[in-house]
């Protein structure tokens, strides 16, 4: 025989009443069940999100928010001429830096993990 609690777990796990139960449309997406053999995408995109944080963080600190800034990575896209205030430099350090960290980027080890990162969507 069930003991009391079991049966009030069990009470509460098939009780569904109708006023509870929200649109789809209303429900966020990690709360969704999962289909076989479907991949949920809010957990791949917070994976590729940390490797994406992990590459970047490789970058000395500056190229790192710069690229940030520049791509929209993790905040808000600004123009070249908002990172000249923000970092009170030239317009052409901005893009003197910006070359820089893409082309430590494209170096193998790097470029690797990115092309990796971008496969998977």
């Amino acid at each position: 025989m069930k003991s009391a609690r079991a049966r009030k777990r069990l009470v509460a796990e098939t009780t569904i009443h109708p006023e509870n139960l929200l649109p789809l449309d209303q429900v966020e997406r990690k709360f969704l069940p999962v289909l076989e053999g479907q991949v949920e995408r809010p957990v791949i995109e917070e994976e590729s999100r940390i490797e994406l944080d992990r590459i970047l963080s490789t970058l000395p600190y500056k190229q790192e928010q710069i690229i940030r800034d520049i791509y929209g990575i993790g905040t808000e896209k600004k123009t070249r001429e908002e990172l000249t205030q923000k970092y009170g430099t030239s317009l052409a350090r901005i893009y003197q830096i910006g070359r820089i960290a893409i082309q430590k980027l494209r170096h193998p080890s790097r470029a690797r993990a990115l092309t990796e990162l971008i496969d998977t969507f």
